[in-house]
């Protein structure tokens, strides 16, 4: 049995029963992160032999109408933070679709608080999870019934101890989101996504044991599991967990806010310290970049420079490439390189393949090489506008058949591209 406190029930709609979801933390969760005018809140719905399902909500009952019908069925998750209402890749409040891009940084407009992920990462675990990359061994009732008690006693230090925080259990550890309110725009975005980093990093240095980690989930466009639904991991059903809320946070923390503005912002995006086999930012390896790339784009390909985000340097490096010709299978194995030598995201992992093709054939072709983000860059080098310039604002919204993976279908990204040059250049 576990040993969590029970929470103040809320209204529901009476949806009918279904085994992997529960109205009442489904809208617990939305109301905590509610999306106020021009947001939305993400989710997302992941099943590991199909495409990745997502939709953009602000209303609470077309939210728990669409976990509901895929809890159980996928693995749900919701955006901590909120998305811009009118750059998102899909209708807003309709059920979940496959898309070509999910939320991305630059579509994030306001941070709702900093995700601490809590991961139970006993020496069963570890062991359990070595003996293959697939093995994703579950934690067991009593290693997560301490893990909920050493979680409870770090909440009792500061920055945390003066206000209650929303607490998940997650599956496999716990999730704490301290709140924060924090309005993102084009000025602040880096600034932003660099305090968020170095707030996470120093509470992770402070707390993170070997059998008690805290995860690297500091990115702007992050999504944690959703409380009320089932999370499936492993094929083994009897290790299957719901989702659910352990604590309900205050509305707001006005004291922890006090102390994330008050903390050192690192300074350049360098690591002082490189894990075994990785290479630091900064590095000189010119000859392995293509000739096609401009000192801007070069820098961005060597970790010279970098959004905070790899997924995001990723994408936006794959767009370059997609924009000067290279063919899809070339854009994967460039984006090996440039991950080989800058801060590694998917390089060595097992699914990193995968991983570099879906960059290649689903997320890059449909966004535009956006020199502008880019530019804005901390350590940028100088770049004159040129022919290659596209205004990301102005970047075309092509929204794909709903439940179609074919590329046949969605469109010609590139003419589309082409058209928007020809318009903004002079």
């Amino acid at each position: 049995m576990n040993s969590y406190p029970s929470i103040p029930s809320i209204p529901t709609m009476g949806f009918p029963d279904r085994v992997g979801f529960h109205e009442i933390d489904v809208r617990r969760t939305f109301r905590l992160f509610r999306p106020r005018s021009g947001e939305v809140t993400q989710l997302a719905a992941i099943h590991p032999d199909e495409p990745i399902l997502i939709g953009f909500f602000d209303d609470e009952d077309a939210f728990v109408q669409a976990a509901w019908q895929y809890a159980g069925a996928r693995n749900l998750y919701f955006s901590v933070h909120a998305f811009a209402k009118g750059r998102v890749a899909v209708p807003v409040n309709r059920p979940l679709a496959y898309a070509r891009t999910r939320g991305v940084s630059e579509d994030v407009v306001r941070v709702r608080g900093l995700p601490l992920d809590f991961d139970v990462n006993t020496p069963r675990r570890r062991e359990a999870k070595a003996l293959s990359p697939t093995n994703q061994a579950a934690a067991t009732i009593e290693e997560l019934n301490d893990a909920f008690a050493r979680v409870s006693a770090i909440l009792s230090f500061s920055p945390f101890v003066s206000e209650r925080h929303s607490g998940i259990m997650s599956g496999n550890g716990f999730q704490v989101i301290p709140k924060l309110d924090l309005l993102v725009n084009s000025e602040n975005r880096i600034d932003v996504a660099k305090r968020l980093k170095s707030a996470g990093e120093l509470i992770r240095r402070t707390f993170s044991t070997p059998d008690l980690r805290i995860d690297l989930t500091f990115d702007l466009p992050r999504v944690f599991a959703l409380p009320g639904t089932l999370k499936k991991k492993g094929s083994d059903p009897a290790l299957w967990r719901m989702v659910q809320f352990v604590q309900e946070g205050d509305a707001s923390a006005p004291a922890f806010g006090r102390w994330f503005q008050s903390i050192p912002v690192e300074a350049s995006q360098t690591k002082a310290h490189a894990a075994p086999g990785r290479i630091c930012p900064g590095n000189t390896q010119t000859d392995q970049v293509p000739a096609e790339l401009c000192p801007l784009w070069r820098a961005l390909f060597l970790g010279q420079i970098s959004s905070g985000d790899r997924s995001v340097d990723l994408v936006l490096l794959g767009t370059r490439l997609l924009w000067h010709g290279f063919e899809p299978d070339e854009v994967a194995e460039q984006l090996v390189q440039s991950d080989a030598i800058a801060r590694q995201k998917y390089f060595g992992r097992p699914d990193a393949a995968q991983r570099y093709r879906a960059i290649a054939e689903d997320d890059a072709p449909f966004r535009t090489p956006d020199c502008s983000f880019v530019r804005k860059l901390p350590g940028a080098p100088h770049c004159t506008p040129c022919r290659f310039e596209v205004d990301f604002t102005k970047r075309p919204l092509i929204q794909p058949v709903v439940g179609s993976g074919r590329r046949d279908l969605v469109g010609d990204p590139f003419k589309e591209m082409a058209r928007i040059v020809a318009e903004v250049l002079p």
